[in-house]
């Protein structure tokens, strides 16, 4: 389905088997939203024309979905904003687009009916006409059970996934809820019964064929696939270690499945595989701390993750930000285990909205900052950073001999004279200037490095 693809074009995007010049060009304007009023969830159509963004409200503000097309190099509103009659004090919405991007879907979790009752709202659109048509009923869920808190299509547009976090199908019994929907005749009818648990439900993901489902409840981790009779069969449970803040992603193949957990102070990565049934895929990788981590893809096999991430460097006596410093790491399946790569770091004076990641199957990304009470919405162009145009073979790399033993030679038609030593986990050990075309790192213990020439970044290993 769709946003599988989507995430593993995000991850040839960020993966280099040799090293790799990072050189991303924005597209379009920037999109900000209004005071008080960010985004909750974002979604890009396949070939990245197309950016859904659901407005994550509060206080009296009405929650709303819009859709953006780029036209000329800006992003101009693709129809109407589809907005929601809300009573309450919130109102999140949740997006996914088909491959397209002329079905969406929206999730609504605390829609409140004229009653003053929440039973959430989803509903799904078509663009008919220049403007967005509802296609289907309304669907909604159990009283405060927060029906549509995420919501995923396929590409076609015919089968929807609805997650209900805190189902509560009377007044003594709470959990979590997954449906699935399938369009036919103008009617949403359900594929399959509910799939229900005793736990909260945090994340729900399902692969490109639709036909297998994967949750994530308080403790534990279950995995369902569609039987021939239209049934939903639980295939493996795993117990996880508890956690409110959960991800979820499948290879594009559905034979690896990425569980990402990181709450505080517990951030942690686990790969699943179905070999002869579900199973730990590798060692669970554990996060440093000191990174905030935001979000993992795994890419089409299931054999390589990238992991995007952040450190914010605050101001000792303001506590205001100075600097956040952005990365990506790359972690690859050797030798029955992972092994660590960082890729690239770039600073920038805005931080990354927790979640609001959204990639194209041809290498466009589009990101949410919070921005001083607002939020903002940028999207990038990374197709040339996936092309082998952009990748630096060891005849092009600028520094050599690699390995090294501690001298490091630099080619004539360089024109920098400093560079950044970073170590494998993306932490800066220093800057240093480049000395009559040599750079000397004897003083370095034995191992890998990451040397920033420019806008070439180059592993090096010291032996």
């Amino acid at each position: 389905m769709k946003h599988k693809l989507k995430s593993k074009l995000l991850l040839l995007a960020f993966i280099c088997t040799t090293h790799a010049a990072y050189n991303q060009v924005q597209i379009g304007n920037d999109i900000i939203g209004e005071e008080y009023g960010g985004f909750f969830s974002t979604d890009l159509s396949s070939d990245g024309s197309i950016l859904a963004i659901g407005r994550h409200a509060g206080d009296s503000i009405v929650g709303k979905s819009l859709v953006y097309k780029l036209e000329n190099n800006d992003w101009q509103l693709m129809g109407k904003p589809i907005e929601y009659e809300e009573n309450g004090t919130s109102s999140e919405c949740s997006v996914n687009l088909s491959a397209n991007g002329n079905r969406l879907v929206t999730g609504i979790p605390y829609y409140t009916r004229p009653d003053s009752l929440r039973y959430g709202l989803v509903r799904v659109y078509e663009f008919v006409d220049d403007d967005w048509t509802q296609i289907g009923q309304d669907l909604s869920g159990s009283l405060n059970g927060e029906f549509g808190i995420k919501v995923l299509i396929s590409e076609d547009g015919n089968r929807i996934v609805v997650l209900e976090r805190n189902y509560r199908p009377n007044s003594t019994e709470f959990g979590g809820r997954v449906q699935v929907f399938d369009i036919v005749d103008d009617e949403w009818i359900q594929v399959g019964s509910d799939i229900v648990s005793s736990e909260f439900i945090w994340d729900v993901a399902f692969s490109t064929d639709g036909n297998q489902l994967v949750f994530y409840g308080s403790v534990t981790m279950l995995f369902y696939s569609l039987s021939n009779t239209n049934e939903w069969e639980e295939q493996a449970t795993f117990l996880e270690p508890k956690g409110s803040a959960r991800g979820l992603s499948f290879s594009n193949d559905g034979t690896s499945l990425i569980s990402f957990d990181r709450s505080n102070p517990r951030r942690e990565l686990q790969v699943y595989s179905n070999e002869n049934g579900w199973g730990p895929k590798g060692s669970r990788i554990a996060i440093d701390s000191v990174w905030h981590s935001q979000a993992v893809f795994l890419n089409s096999d299931g054999s390589k993750i990238a992991m995007t991430a952040y450190n914010v460097i605050k101001d000792t006596i303001t506590n205001t930000i100075v600097t956040v410093n952005n990365y990506c790491y790359i972690y690859e399946y050797i030798n029955n285990d992972w092994e660590q790569n960082f890729l690239f770091k770039s600073t920038e004076n805005e931080l990354l909205t927790r979640d609001i990641i959204s990639v194209s199957d041809n290498g466009v990304i589009a990101v949410a900052y919070g921005l001083s009470g607002k939020s903002l919405v940028k999207v990038f162009d990374l197709s040339d950073f996936i092309s082998s145009n952009s990748y630096i073979t060891e005849e092009e790399s600028p520094l050599y001999p690699n390995p090294t033993y501690g001298i490091l030679y630099i080619q004539e038609n360089s024109n920098t004279n400093e560079v950044t030593i970073y170590d494998p986990s993306g932490r800066l050990i220093r800057s240093q200037l480049i000395k009559n075309g040599e750079i000397d790192i004897t003083d370095l213990n034995s191992g890998t490095y990451f040397l920033q020439v420019g806008t070439n970044i180059q592993r090096i290993i010291k032996e």
